[in-house]
């Protein structure tokens, strides 16, 4: 093997693992914000599991108050349709039906529609299993309309006296009301085997709004995969055609990206290096592939550092993420036990932020997380770090704070706050704050004290600050 292409593979090899680490780099950042979004996913269905089961069980309260009422058990012996209505009315929501229904599968009342009533429910298999057990929990069509239906058995006197349903419908007002606060749009799957149905979990489709972005996600690596694969090739044959003429600098450019393979220098490094023989060999062609490769380190560092960002920012309010000021948190509190430095953290968030979603909509609801996001982030020290810790929370760490400097802070943020106006809607916030203290047993114990103090202030009325 001649020495031009002994250096040729040289310079290659080296090139390819530099290709190799920095994709390896890039496609484990990438796979780090997949499994985010996945997470995300994960932690908004078992939300909205929380809020079905939260459904459940106020049906069966209100199920438990109503069959035990004196007056509708004697509404039943006398088939009284005016009290059965009227006491079902009391439980009764745009969502909901309740029926009275006697022994003969008659139906005594229809607390949602009055004037609806003596049909029977005989051939209703759901019935059937509601007669049988003296309860029923299934979903199936009542009223034409697909329902979880919650029934039992009204007993007096230790006899049956006839059954009360409540069912809720699966609609539309239901599913946004599932859905809210999360990243799922709802819908019910079509053509449903009633027979198969366990829960309502087991009929919806979960359509995420972050499937878009995990796709683009992965588009992402691939057109880095292809971009760094397209390099290798250019660069393999531009290195081939030309290092036999050009000999001594290619012989440089190979220990340079010796160096990088060997972890002697950085990526950094290695930009200013190719640099330098590109600058000493302008009329040279090794200042083409010195550029070429000055050009790919750049983007390579750019694409590292943009998807650095995408996993540190949160992409709303573009302050950092959970992830990101917790490592932070977690620094400070570190040098604060180990050199006893002072710091201070600021926990915020802002007042009747739910109200403020469910009456002027998701979008104003943004709007205000910007807004507020931004006054923080321009009225804090340069020094200091701020996050947006979950919700309509932030987490500021302020570095070499004590308590009453941080209180001055807090003081601060708040009159800065008060004066936003986003569309004549005025908001204001609640702070806990809390120094550093050897006494804290680890940064967990710490961010307690301050959520404490938050809870305080909420529960003082609001727009104030406690620490």
């Amino acid at each position: 093997m001649n020495l031009y292409t002994k250096i040729f593979v040289t310079a290659l090899i080296p090139l390819i693992i530099i290709i190799s680490i920095s994709f390896i780099q890039i496609d484990h950042v990438i796979n780090n914000q997949i499994k985010n979004f996945y997470k995300k996913e994960l932690k908004d269905k078992s939300i909205i599991s929380n809020k079905i089961n939260e459904t459940i069980k106020q049906i069966y309260v209100n199920l438990n108050i109503i069959s035990s009422v004196y007056e509708v058990k004697d509404a039943f012996r006398f088939n009284d349709n005016d009290l059965l209505t009227i006491w079902g009315k009391k439980f009764l929501d745009s969502q909901k039906m309740i029926f009275f229904v006697d022994l003969n599968a008659v139906v005594l009342s229809r607390a949602h529609d009055e004037f609806k009533f003596s049909d029977t429910l005989i051939n209703k298999d759901f019935y059937k299993i509601l007669k049988t057990n003296g309860v029923l929990h299934k979903i199936d069509y009542i009223d034409n309309t697909l329902c979880l239906i919650i029934g039992k058995k009204v007993l007096q006197y230790g006899k049956s006296v006839g059954f009360i349903l409540i069912a809720q419908e699966l609609k539309s007002n239901f599913l946004e009301n599932l859905e809210n606060g999360t990243l799922f749009n709802l819908s019910v799957k079509k053509n449903i085997d009633i027979n198969k149905i366990e829960k309502i979990e087991d009929i919806l489709i979960y359509n995420s709004l972050l499937d878009k972005d995990i796709e683009a996600t992965k588009k992402l690596r691939e057109f880095l995969f292809f971009s760094l694969l397209s390099l290798v090739i250019f660069l393999s044959i531009l290195l081939f055609i030309i290092i036999k003429k050009h000999l001594k600098p290619y012989i440089k450019l190979t220990e340079i990206l010796s160096s990088f393979s060997n972890n002697k220098i950085s990526l950094i490094q290695l930009r200013k290096d190719v640099k330098q023989i590109y600058k000493t060999n302008v009329m040279h062609e090794i200042n083409s592939i010195a550029k070429a490769i000055q050009s790919m380190a750049i983007q390579v560092q750019k694409d590292k550092i943009k998807l650095e960002r995408l996993s540190q920012i949160d992409q709303l309010t573009q302050v950092y993420n959970r992830r990101k000021i917790d490592s932070i948190f977690s620094l400070k509190f570190e040098e604060a036990r180990r050199y006893n430095t002072i710091f201070s953290i600021i926990i915020l968030d802002i007042d009747y932020f739910k109200a403020i979603n469910d009456k002027y909509g998701h979008d104003m609801g943004d709007k205000v997380l910007v807004e507020f996001a931004r006054v923080l982030r321009t009225n804090i020290r340069v020094t200091d770090y701020i996050a947006r810790f979950g919700g309509e929370e932030f987490l500021i760490v302020c570095t070499r704070t004590n308590a009453a400097e941080c209180k001055k802070l807090c003081e601060k943020l708040r009159d800065k706050i008060r004066n936003i106006n986003i569309n004549g809607l005025k908001i204001s916030s609640s702070f806990g704050y809390v120094e550093y203290d050897s006494n804290f047993t680890s940064k967990d114990h710490m961010f307690k004290i301050a959520d404490n103090f938050l809870y305080e202030a909420k529960n003082s009325g609001r727009d104030c600050i406690k620490g």
